[in-house]
């Protein structure tokens, strides 16, 4: 079973397709300090996980040296996730090539699609003068996509861990001096909150009801076109969502028949509103922990011996999704099992049902557009 992250709201809106802009809030939902908050992690295991990325060899300076350090099979399917189409045939040193070409040719107008933490560490580069950096003090958010692109590149030498920008790329870093830059790439960076959240909340959606929401919260006025072109420049390095014919797509769906079946089974139903507070914690987490529905699956879940300590929060995940996606129950016990969870007796398999249908009421399902079907029923 896929998972996926959600959250059921806390309070509900009627959703008229033009909604007043919520004065209260200064300028964003998605501020600097909540992206630091959500992308953080903790210090061991961002050090392991930069370690194990990490080339075992001396840094290498030069484009071509550094996309040689990694496997053709790397560059091949990096070639892919910049729209190159290279054929498998290819040598290694002619599949780096091309790509080098490609890389320093899209440097430059790709950085303001960076995030903005991005930017501060390319920055870095720059003002101290420097193409290596020791990754001690170096977090994963900093280089999440610009290692993805090509831009920097791990390696590990005398049991440190060191990240390089080519040589190519560096004349261009002049280009953070500009503070237009930030400001954009911090806007870009916000439309892809939405998008991941959003995402989370409808499962498919269309780019007017993306402009609906942001236009409700945010200072500055996107038309559909504005936010499907920032989409497009953005796609490429989602693991959360994906943009085709104007419709922002969770990546639950592998492909285009997975979506349009669920597009026909969408209910006819005006989309839910969410709060901005839902849109945070839809971009955050998985479920509302507030919600009596989850305490009371929590508590039942609570009485089986699991293996680890992490397991109950690990299923109830699974289970908050499943209730979004509209999956099977029998699903849902085969995932139990595999967790170790074995029901007994008709009795213990009558209160998980009955706590799944429970929890099934107060879900935001795909299929309702957001709503909740207790609040629909009562409509």
């Amino acid at each position: 079973m896929t998972r996926l992250c959600y959250i059921q709201g806390m309070r509900e809106y009627s959703t008229e397709q033009t909604q007043p802009k919520d004065s209260s809030l200064n300028s964003t939902v998605f501020t600097n300090e909540f992206f630091k908050e959500a992308f953080r992690v903790d210090k061991d295991i961002n050090n392991e996980l930069l370690e194990n990325s990490a080339v075992r060899q001396h840094p290498t300076f030069t484009l071509e040296e550094c996309l040689l350090s990694s496997t053709k099979d790397v560059l091949l399917q990096m070639a892919k996730e910049h729209g190159l189409i290279i054929p498998t045939s290819k040598k290694k040193n002619e599949v780096a090539s091309q790509l080098k070409d490609h890389i320093i040719k899209i440097f430059t107008p790709m950085l303001e699609y960076l995030p903005t933490s991005n930017l501060n560490f390319l920055n870095r580069f720059a003002n101290e003068k420097t193409t290596v950096i020791e990754a001690s003090s170096v977090e994963l958010m900093d280089i999440s996509h610009t290692n993805h692109y090509g831009f920097t590149y791990l390696f590990k030498h005398n049991k440190k861990v060191f990240i390089t920008i080519p040589t190519e790329l560096t004349p261009s870093l002049s280009a953070l001096k500009n503070k237009d830059l930030f400001e954009r790439a911090h806007l870009h960076e916000r439309v892809d909150a939405y998008a991941v959240s959003l995402s989370n909340l409808y499962g498919v959606l269309d780019i007017d009801q993306a402009a609906i929401v942001w236009n409700k919260y945010e200072k500055e006025d996107l038309t559909p076109m504005m936010i499907g072109d920032i989409l497009s420049h953005l796609n490429s390095t989602q693991i959360f969502w994906w943009y085709e014919d104007e419709n922002i797509i969770s990546t639950y769906f592998d492909d285009d028949e997975e979506v349009e079946e669920f597009l026909q089974s969408v209910k006819d139903v005006s989309y839910y509103m969410p709060t901005s507070r839902e849109l945070r914690l839809f971009f955050a987490t998985p479920y509302d922990p507030a919600s009596p529905a989850i305490h009371a699956m929590i508590d039942f879940l609570s009485t089986f011996s699991l293996d680890e300590a992490d397991h109950v929060q690990q299923i109830m995940q699974h289970i908050a999704d499943a209730c979004v996606v509209g999956e099977e129950l029998s699903d849902i016990i085969e995932l139990l099992n595999g967790f170790g969870v074995y029901f007994h007796g008709i009795e213990e398999v009558t209160q998980f049902t009955q706590l799944y249908d429970d929890l099934e009421e107060v879900s935001r399902k795909w299929n309702l557009k957001g709503h909740r079907p207790s609040v629909l029923k009562s409509r």
